[in-house]
């Protein structure tokens, strides 16, 4: 399917948003996802936990409170995520590259506050989506490339941040060639803003592989066909002796927000298949 033509924004313009249309689906989503975070089931189950101690249940609290100390325990030496992860990892495989003409690459891979505080960029464990980009821009010097997301944290702590245009100077890019995508707040805004900034056929997508399927489904949707490149995967983590809480949950929470992302947007009319193959 041919993607949508339209005019590129220079280097440093940001492109018009489609915030209207969607604002009311990405505020309620945010407001969804803060009570469904699985660190969030553990502070509300150890709260009723000490509700149930406070009026004297010492039986039901107990319970509770015994349960979030398990979870914990389970957490700290178990990847539960990892068969969640897979299944949604091995949606894609990485393809062997030949010859793209435009590379995007979906943000969410920086840390704002550590960027604001020494004044450089400061990669996220999502880093792999702008050193894969890099490595596939060098490979193909005349692709474009295009960087979209908007990062909001980022701008309230610095709104003349250029964040973006720091990593790709890593990259040895000529300014006619790297677009910024600025607009977007949500994997839909990805697609409709990148949508009019496409003007080749041979579009590589790159971003998580976790986070690939629910992204080539909007690509789709939206009239763009592309070609899948995962990275920064999060399965096959095995048992391990070492506390690894942090790690564990933080990948369960990933694992669960893209579950709940798919069904989301498969519900709305954002995908046209609740687990998208390709277009």
């Amino acid at each position: 399917m041919t993607p949508r033509s339209g005019t590129r924004n220079p280097l440093g313009k940001n492109c018009v948003g489609l915030h209207e249309s969607v604002m009311d689906f990405y505020d309620f989503g945010k407001l969804i996802w803060w009570l469904a975070a699985p660190p969030m089931w553990l502070v509300m189950a150890l709260a009723w936990g000490l509700l149930c101690l406070w009026r004297n249940r010492v039986r039901s609290a107990k319970n509770w409170i015994i349960s979030v100390l398990g979870a914990l325990v389970v957490l700290t030496f178990v990847p539960i995520a990892n068969p969640l992860l897979a299944v949604l990892e091995n949606r894609f495989a990485q393809p062997d590259v030949q010859k793209v003409g435009t590379i995007v690459i979906l943000g969410g891979s920086d840390q704002p506050s550590v960027s604001q505080t020494w004044n450089q960029p400061a990669l996220n464990a999502a880093g792999e989506r702008v050193l894969a980009g890099l490595a596939m821009a060098a490979a193909n010097p005349s692709a474009r490339v295009i960087y979209s997301g908007r990062n909001d944290r980022l701008l309230a702590l610095n709104p003349q941040s250029h964040l973006e245009a720091q990593i790709f100077a890593l990259g040895n890019l000529d300014a006619d060639r790297f677009i910024r995508e600025s607009a977007s707040r949500s994997t839909f805004e990805n697609a409709q803003n990148t949508a009019p900034l496409l003007a080749t056929k041979d579009i590589l997508l790159v971003t998580s592989a976790w986070h690939m399927p629910r992204a080539v489904g909007v690509f789709c949707a939206a009239g763009i066909t592309v070609l899948p490149y995962p990275v920064d995967y999060r399965s096959g983590r095995g048992l391990s002796l070492a506390p690894q809480t942090s790690q564990n949950l933080a990948d369960l929470s990933t694992a669960v927000h893209e579950y709940i992302g798919l069904a989301a947007y498969y519900l709305s009319g954002r995908t046209t298949a609740l687990f998208p193959k390709g277009c």
